[in-house]
């Protein structure tokens, strides 16, 4: 996963142009401040293990998902891996909306931000070699003002057939994390989700709110501070005219305090896309 940074700056500093950014002098300065773990202590020749990147972020301050934000940008990070492993693609917990003066929208995390990496081992490993990964990751993390802050995290697993499970405390983080991944859309999914022509309605009996977080490279919607979310069981968005599907996170409140989240990627406009048809997938879960 890579994002020129400097780039991404720049866009940040047109759109937002109130914000004052500064730069992370040290470790000791962070307001997020990350940590590389793995699932299990040791992993077997052939077998996916799974790493997460997990940010314990100040109170007050906020960062950035990978999906259409006002202003910030994501976690950018640039990864080496020993010969004998491959790294899959970051997957990513649901954020919330955060909006701030001057109807400025952002999707972020707050307290905890965890992202998963899969890292499968080569089943030509060897019984007592080593996997490596080095990772070198930016992000903006912000309050009044933005900071731009980054980190070295490394990790070594041994490769070993010998039997072993998580610790209390990564069992507890991996949970939380994976209390937040959109799940796939089915014909369980309390609601009926339907594309004609631009616009997405989403329909559900049983919902006190919804909302939609559209992921950077969906089609865009033409409102989303007003139609991306909603406070009954009918959520209404209309896109722009564009040949990208709509994709995105959909959460269902059935309560004031439990959700649900459910993966949407809907490739082009229909007539009708009913929930679990072949019109509606999701990446896999974790």
């Amino acid at each position: 996963m890579h994002i020129p940074v400097a780039l991404v700056c720049l866009g940040l500093l047109w759109n937002a142009p109130a914000r004052e950014i500064g730069v992370a002098a040290s470790a000791s300065d962070l307001h997020a401040n990350p940590r590389l773990v793995a699932e299990r202590p040791v992993v077997m020749p052939g077998e996916t293990v799974w790493l997460a990147i997990d940010f314990t972020i100040d109170d007050g301050w906020h960062t950035y998902w990978p999906g259409i934000n006002d202003t910030g940008f994501a976690l950018d990070t640039t990864i080496e891996a020993s010969r004998n492993v491959d790294v899959g693609d970051p997957v990513w917990a649901a954020p919330r909306r955060y909006v701030t003066t001057g109807d400025i929208l952002d999707h972020t995390f707050d307290e905890h931000m965890t992202v998963l990496l899969p890292v499968t081992v080569s089943p030509e490993a060897r019984l007592g070699d080593q996997i490596t990964l080095k990772i070198n990751g930016r992000w903006l993390v912000c309050q009044n003002a933005c900071v731009l802050e980054s980190a070295d995290l490394a990790i070594t697993i041994p490769v070993s057939d010998a039997l072993s499970k998580p610790s209390r405390e990564v069992s507890a983080l991996f949970e939380r994390a994976r209390r937040r991944l959109p799940e796939p859309v089915t014909d369980e999914t309390p609601a009926e989700i339907e594309l004609a022509g631009n616009t997405l309605r989403v329909t559900s009996n049983i919902a006190r709110r919804l909302a939609f977080y559209p992921w950077d490279d969906s089609r865009r919607p033409r409102d989303l501070l007003t139609q991306g979310a909603s406070e009954t069981g009918t959520l209404v968005i209309d896109f722009r005219d564009s040949d990208k599907p709509v994709r995105g996170v959909l959460e269902i409140w059935t309560s004031d305090d439990e959700s649900k989240v459910y993966a949407i990627e809907i490739p082009e406009p229909t007539a009708h896309t009913p929930t679990g048809s072949s019109e509606s997938t999701d990446t896999t879960r974790p």
